[in-house]
């Protein structure tokens, strides 16, 4: 925990690099009020009380999975990435009618599901291609 000298002397070091005495000592008279340690908040649960969303979690890590075996075995991949896709499109619902952490897992995870797909497919096709001899 910051004391409230130490916390003083940053602010009064920050502000009188670029702003004027007077206006340096009014707000620094503004920040002497607020009381430190202050936990509380107006929100109906604190961002430490939400928990993260097990779906988008669950999206994030099949989506990066599939992609890391991308070109290990690619049916593996687009199986995994497909389900990646799909839990993270569920926990966007779930986040919001929960109140949940977790909406920038599920968007991550269905970006790198989403792109992950195409490269699958391509590669897929690059690989029948290949074996297939272009004729």
């Amino acid at each position: 925990m910051i004391s409230k000298s130490v916390l003083y002397l940053g602010i009064f070091c920050m502000i009188s690099i670029t702003m004027p005495a007077a206006h340096a000592a009014h707000l620094i008279q503004k920040v002497s009020t607020i009381q430190i340690g202050d936990t509380t908040r107006s929100d109906k649960t604190s961002k430490k009380d939400k928990k993260t969303n097990s779906f988008a979690l669950a999206g994030l890590t099949a989506s990066s999975a599939g992609f890391l075996c991308l070109f290990l075995f690619p049916p593996a991949a687009f199986l995994l990435m497909t389900g990646g896709v799909v839990f993270s499109a569920l926990s966007f619902k779930q986040i919001k009618k929960r109140n949940e952490k977790g909406l920038g897992l599920a968007a991550t995870g269905l970006i790198i599901g989403s792109v992950g797909i195409v490269l699958t497919i391509l590669a897929i096709a690059l690989l029948f291609t290949i074996l297939s001899g272009w004729n």
